[in-house]
């Protein structure tokens, strides 16, 4: 009489258990990692977003006052005066000119937005450099705008 054989051995299941978890590691990686750029892609979206906003309302100040705005870099030297604008969304100048503290950020976000404002009388015109920057995963990243501000533009 012949015994017949219709079930998988050992060897078969484990080789198939291993492969079908090759699978799940695999296709789990690659979620971690798409959810981590796609993390990635949102805040540089919103650190550019904050920029702009910055840099529309230092346009509406150069437009209120010209000579008050030139006023803002009290730089000696004329190298240029910071500010760190945590307000969300930007309605005031800051206190105190100065850069970011590790505790200065946008309220209710990961990031901090300054400018340095370096009025060149020369040209009659200031030169902003705005920042806005974060860190994620133990790396620091930032989005940086240049701009400059003229009376009649």
């Amino acid at each position: 009489m012949k015994q017949s054989n219709n079930g998988f051995s050992l060897v078969e299941v484990l080789v198939f258990l291993t492969i079908i978890s090759l699978v799940f590691i695999v296709g789990a990686t690659v979620a971690t990692v798409s959810i981590k750029n796609s993390i990635s892609a949102e805040n540089k979206i919103l650190a550019t977003r904050y920029a702009e906003e910055l840099k529309e309302w230092l346009k509406g100040q150069k437009e209120a006052d010209w000579q008050t705005f030139t006023a803002k870099d009290t730089s000696v030297t004329r190298s240029g005066t910071q500010y760190c604008f945590s307000n969300e969304p930007v309605s005031a100048w800051p206190l105190s000119a100065g850069p970011c503290q590790q505790t200065d950020v946008v309220t209710g976000t990961i990031f901090q937005r300054q400018t340095t404002l370096t009025f060149d009388n020369i040209r009659n015109q200031v030169d902003a450099a705005i920042t806005v920057s974060w860190s994620e995963a133990g790396n620091s990243f930032s989005v940086p705008i240049n701009t400059i501000f003229a009376p009649f533009e």
